[in-house]
């Protein structure tokens, strides 16, 4: 098992995140998020490590605790999780961004906000819009399974890989007749 014995203490020069709500439509007050999150099941791991040190009974999820841990800070109560774009472009690196983590219950009225009350944009600019503000396990996967299943998408967007009509030679009866 792996002990807590050692203190670390890290500093880290992150960006402020942007408003906890993308358009103004409040989802869930900043003291509300704090409560879910310390109620969440996928949340009660992390948040006991970063606030007390303590690892699970578990040996592989303690591994992989002491792994994530140093992506993950308390600040005001709120669990927030840094994230550093890896981008060779140096022209599009924003730094380390501070993104809210987005208990269990929560998360359907976060995609609804920024997809639906957004003007319904595509999987990349939502998933951008997302990344940039929130974070969660397995993200990615629900940002495209809610676009995919969007019915106003689904009525309103061209296909992706639609199908062209075959092309047939014409028949042609008298040539200059």
């Amino acid at each position: 098992a792996i002990s807590a014995n050692k203190t670390v203490e890290m500093s880290f020069d992150y960006e402020t995140p942007p408003a906890p709500t993308p358009t103004g439509n409040v989802v869930a007050s900043l003291e509300d998020v704090t409560t879910q999150q310390q109620s969440c099941d996928d949340l009660k791991p992390i948040i006991a490590y970063l606030t007390t040190g303590e690892f699970p009974a578990d040996d592989k999820q303690a591994r992989r605790l002491a792994f994530e841990a140093q992506y993950y800070v308390i600040e005001n109560g709120a669990l927030y999780h840094l994230y550093e774009n890896k981008t060779k472009d140096v022209s599009k690196a924003k730094g380390i961004i501070k993104q809210l983590v987005v208990p269990r219950k929560l998360r359907s009225e976060v995609l609804k906000s920024l997809h639906d009350d957004n003007g319904h944009p595509g999987l990349t600019k939502f998933y951008t819009c997302l990344r940039d503000r929130y974070y969660w396990y397995g993200m990615y996967s629900e940002a495209e399974d809610y676009v995919k299943h969007c019915t106003a998408c689904q009525k309103t967007k061209y296909p992706t890989n639609a199908k062209k009509a075959p092309l047939h030679p014409l028949q042609i009866d008298e040539v200059f007749g």
